[in-house]
């Protein structure tokens, strides 16, 4: 059986100029320590992509920053409405989903009506989870981090258990 002590550690994530990393925080909320643990996904993003990354930049910065954020932004909507899900949320497919902040002012090109690409990816998300037995979600968003082990931490989607 899983046990989860929320939470175990306390930590928060913060955002660096090499990118995400977790540090501890005391009982009030202050950080206790200037030892970052990088999340696993910044980590990753540092290995060696190859020539097929490589020549994806090579038709220029812009236009790959460009596809880019576009990909991050579909990414961000199916996340986001798949977690609204999960906690029980009705939600309205036919009115535009909002942009996030963070997207606010790059030219996307994407409709003001929910692109395809989220309602494909929302639809196999919600195909896969029907399939499961009865499944329980124990958590979402969990933040995974253990202040003795700081080679690396992150947060975990959704842990769940199936009933199979």
């Amino acid at each position: 059986m899983v046990e989860i002590e929320f939470p175990k550690y306390p930590s928060k994530a913060i955002d660096t100029a090499l990118g995400r990393a977790y540090v501890s925080l005391s009982d009030s909320g202050e950080c206790i320590s200037n030892i970052y643990a990088y999340s696993a996904t910044t980590l990753i993003g540092c290995l060696d992509k190859g020539p097929g990354f490589l020549k994806f930049y090579s038709q220029g910065w812009d236009k790959a920053k460009q596809y880019s954020m576009e990909r991050a932004y579909i990414g961000t909507v199916v996340h986001a409405l798949i977690e609204r899900l999960l906690l029980g949320e009705k939600i309205d497919l036919s009115k535009p989903i909002p942009v996030p902040d963070e997207y606010k002012g790059i030219s996307l090109k994407i409709s003001k009506d929910m692109p395809f690409e989220v309602d494909m990816r929302l639809r196999a998300f919600l195909e896969w989870w029907y399939s499961l037995d009865a499944p329980q979600i124990i958590a979402l968003e969990l933040m995974l981090f253990d202040p003795s082990w700081t080679m690396w931490a992150g947060t975990c989607d959704l842990v769940y258990r199936d009933g199979s």
